[in-house]
């Protein structure tokens, strides 16, 4: 049963694949492994649901990486209500209605009497995208915590490749991958 569905936001939205080239740290073509997992985060004192990929790197096109597999994450995915509260503010639980029944280490929320810890929460962003395991994908990271690989722009940054192309995501001009770097 889902709780609550949220909207998200974009970062890079409004940027040309030419000019997210340009602010990305590294920018790699490859496949998208079937395994995902999403976890709740706090940043800015409001939980924001992010999701992390397995990614399998054929072509480095920027930046240095010598492995063949990177861990990436995006904005957007689904958990329970326990976790996402157990990242939110007193005041954030008041706000949606929640009551913890339990503990502050081990909280247990009902809303109107009834327990809804296990109820999903979707934070999502419009138009999120589709990452299919059997298209090759052209990925623009920017390096988050000097450690972590972060999808700019989160499907703007993650763009299907078809004969050794993309299509811009602002004006949906096709560009061969070779013409991103010039």
């Amino acid at each position: 049963m889902v709780f609550k569905e949220i909207a998200g936001y974009y970062d890079y939205v409004y940027l040309h694949s030419k000019e997210l080239f340009n602010h990305s740290t590294l920018v790699v073509t490859g496949k998208f492994a079937p395994n995902s997992r999403s976890m709740v985060v706090n940043e800015g004192g409001e939980p924001s649901v992010v999701t992390y990929y397995e990614f399998f790197i054929d072509d480095v096109l920027k930046g240095t990486y010598d492995e063949k597999r990177v861990e990436v994450f995006a904005a957007g995915g689904t958990t329970t209500v326990a976790e996402y509260m157990s990242k939110a503010s007193l005041n954030q639980w008041v706000a949606a209605g929640l009551k913890n029944v339990g503990s502050k280490e081990v909280p247990s929320f009902q809303k109107d009497g009834q327990s809804v810890g296990q109820q999903l929460i979707k934070y999502s962003l419009k138009d999120q995208f589709n990452l299919e395991t059997s298209k090759k994908f052209l990925l623009f990271l920017g390096l988050q915590n000097t450690k972590e690989y972060r999808i700019l722009g989160d499907q703007w940054g993650a763009l299907v490749i078809m004969n050794d192309s993309i299509t811009n995501s602002i004006d949906n001009t096709v560009l061969k991958i070779t013409e991103l770097a010039k």
